[in-house]
């Protein structure tokens, strides 16, 4: 309550605080771009870390956090695309960017929960007959489009994460628990 005087000047102007936001999710995914491509110069090299490419974090180094990030972008834009007509183009093209970066910095528990949000959004979407049944499954075809490209890019990466997760699992369940395996501490706690 006592925090509600300082933050409501700044809240009266939230249009520019989510922009500000979108911006940096967009810087973000320039330079996972930039990784890419640095990397088709370097022989697969990351051009920030010297290390071999795999997650594209982008400007920084937690791939949780990067993704969730990009996740709450996508749904913005998504909104944006819908109520103005004007910036449809660039909201769409914004939010397949932020879609693509989402999947590329390869965090699992992130990308779990945005296509369960995904499925309940089109659930309420049709419930509540928001949008035409056209427009729906435009949206349907073009994150499946975009999931599978992503995809293809970084599968190496996602089929290295699914093995040590269960890997993980398995191992914490015959009783040896590794200490720098993040699937075994996240199951002990």
């Amino acid at each position: 309550v006592f925090l509600i005087p300082i933050l409501w000047p700044i809240m009266k102007h939230w249009k520019y605080l989510l922009l500000a936001f979108l911006t940096g999710v967009f810087l973000q995914n320039l330079v996972q771009i930039s990784e890419v491509i640095g990397s088709l110069f370097l022989n697969g090299i990351d051009w920030k870390t010297g290390n071999r490419l795999s997650a594209l974090v982008g400007l920084g180094s937690h791939t949780g956090k990067n993704a969730l990030f990009m996740a709450f972008a996508v749904i913005l834009w998504v909104g944006i695309a819908f109520e103005h007509r004007q910036h449809r183009p660039l909201a769409i093209f914004s939010a397949l960017l932020a879609f693509g970066g989402m999947f590329a910095t390869v965090s699992m528990a992130v990308s779990i929960s945005f296509f369960i949000a995904s499925l309940f959004s089109c659930w309420y979407i049709i419930a509540c007959r928001l949008a035409s049944k056209k427009q729906l499954l435009f949206i349907l075809i073009i994150m499946a489009f975009a999931t599978g490209a992503t995809s293809l890019l970084i599968r190496d990466r996602l089929v290295e994460k699914y093995d040590s997760a269960i890997q993980g699992v398995v191992e914490f369940f015959e009783g040896s628990v590794d200490a720098s395996s993040s699937t075994q501490i996240r199951l002990h706690w």
